[in-house]
């Protein structure tokens, strides 16, 4: 059983394809980080993501974790964006491409199904 969840769903973000990944861990198996990133890289690639413009991720994740899905996205998509609770609002950590520079803020009310 997998330590960690991930899940992707068909959005757009001001009118571009996107996808919203939504992570967490899994409560019912206890696992530290070097159990948890692996878990989290085949659960990504289970999705069968193939790429696009703009992927925004939402829920709970270690440092360890984080990085190691990013560093997987940024490889197929131009723009990955990650959510802050406090802002109510994906912050583009990773572009690739003209439409987003790191920083950019995409209020969670753009990204539409």
């Amino acid at each position: 059983m997998s330590s960690f969840l991930v899940s992707a769903a068909p959005r757009t973000v001001y009118g571009r394809a996107a996808v919203l990944l939504t992570i967490g861990f899994n409560k019912e198996v206890q696992a530290n980080n070097d159990r948890l990133v692996p878990d989290a890289i085949a659960a990504l690639e289970a999705c069968g993501l193939t790429g696009g413009e703009v992927v925004v991720i939402n829920g709970p994740a270690s440092l360890p974790v984080t990085a190691a899905i990013a560093h997987k996205l940024a490889h197929i998509y131009a723009t990955v964006a990650g959510f802050d609770p406090k802002m109510s609002a994906y912050i583009v950590a990773i572009a690739h491409g003209p439409a987003f520079k790191p920083g950019d803020v995409i209020p969670a009310s753009e990204v539409e199904s």
